[in-house]
């Protein structure tokens, strides 16, 4: 059992959405593996070794007690066993030291395409030739994928086909940057005398009130 990368073993469709908004947390926070989740399908790599595929049940974990909602999260580390014993952070994934920040990049754009940042209907219509698509498939086809950018894992060809076509459609994603928040561009202030009286105006315009600069909410 290896514990070699405790800085960020788990990808979690919430933390990221969080961190990509620029949101920075306290490093004391701790988040434990609950035993919970959903099972995906297992895998088989190039190298013939098969994996088990899950999309852990995360919480926070504080007091000696698990704390707050259910965080649904993937495994980005193909060498680490998650355990519920360790604790986990969140960081951003181009803090993560052991893979590049181009690749921190596509594994940011998986996580927003697949399951269940998408719905399973949502990624069926996304994909090709998948409207057999089940969840412990979608599960399968995106934790290969992360693995393919956080470890250079490659795929066995024997593997199911419905996955595969969610692992191919998944990297070819271009990569996603962390966006700039909504810009806001302030004019003024004026102050004019009225009377007894000091006016003072000022406008602003908020360039995207639901979406940043580059169309990501």
């Amino acid at each position: 059992m290896k514990f070699k990368k405790t800085g960020a073993l788990l990808l979690s469709v919430l933390l990221l959405t969080l961190t990509m908004h620029s949101v920075v947390f306290a490093d004391t926070t701790l988040y434990r593996y609950t035993g919970g989740g959903t099972n995906g399908s297992s895998v088989r790599l190039q190298s013939g070794s098969t994996f088990s595929t899950k999309l852990f049940a995360v919480r926070k974990y504080e007091g000696g007690k698990y704390v707050g909602d259910t965080i649904y999260a993937y495994c980005i580390d193909i060498d680490t066993t998650i355990n519920t014993s360790s604790n986990y952070r969140e960081d951003l994934l181009e803090s993560v030291n052991y893979f590049t920040k181009e690749n921190a990049k596509n594994v940011r754009a998986i996580i927003y395409n697949s399951y269940p940042a998408k719905t399973l209907n949502e990624l069926k219509a996304a994909v090709s030739n998948v409207s057999g698509l089940t969840v412990p498939q979608a599960i399968a086809g995106t934790q290969l994928a992360i693995w393919h950018y956080t470890n250079g894992a490659r795929p066995s060809s024997d593997n199911n086909e419905d996955v595969m076509r969610v692992y191919n459609y998944l990297i070819g994603l271009p990569g996603m940057i962390i966006p700039d928040l909504a810009e806001i561009d302030a004019v003024g202030p004026t102050v004019v005398e009225e009377g007894n009286a000091w006016v003072i105006d000022f406008s602003y315009n908020i360039s995207d009130s639901i979406n940043n600069k580059d169309g990501q909410p």
